[in-house]
């Protein structure tokens, strides 16, 4: 479970959450895990990064499912750029699920493109999802 609260590089409140009462039914110290650290939401992609976004996403915003076209609108409003496929010049492949195994996810993991949750995505940007 923690190898999953990490994989998109972030553990959000609801994760600590999750971790916190998981080491309490083993009676693990949290604390003791080195690797589990609070974010302090100050991670936040750097303007013009070159995003990717790909399969169905799951966040809502004002009580609406996110379409893709509005996520490339959200994430161009907050200076990035959006493009359609993962090559080399993609710094971020925005997914529902990390452990994605579709092409697009295979790829950007051949290419050492960093593969994130949605939920962890909107966040970076400044935008509060649901």
């Amino acid at each position: 479970m923690l190898a999953l609260a990490q994989s998109d590089g972030r553990i959000t409140e609801r994760e600590r959450a999750d971790l916190s009462l998981v080491a309490d039914a083993l009676d693990v110290d949290l604390s003791a895990i080195s690797s589990v650290h609070e974010n302090k939401g100050d991670a936040k992609l750097p303007e013009g990064a070159v995003v990717c976004f790909t399969g169905a996403l799951e966040c809502t915003l004002g009580g609406t499912t996110i379409t893709r076209e509005r996520a490339r609108a959200l994430a161009e409003a907050a200076g990035l750029e959006t493009v359609n496929s993962v090559t080399r010049k993609c710094e971020v492949l925005v997914v529902a699920d990390p452990h994605s195994q579709s092409a697009k996810a295979r790829k950007a993991r051949e290419l050492g493109v960093r593969v994130i949750a949605e939920s962890a995505f909107w966040p970076l940007i400044g935008v509060d999802v649901n």
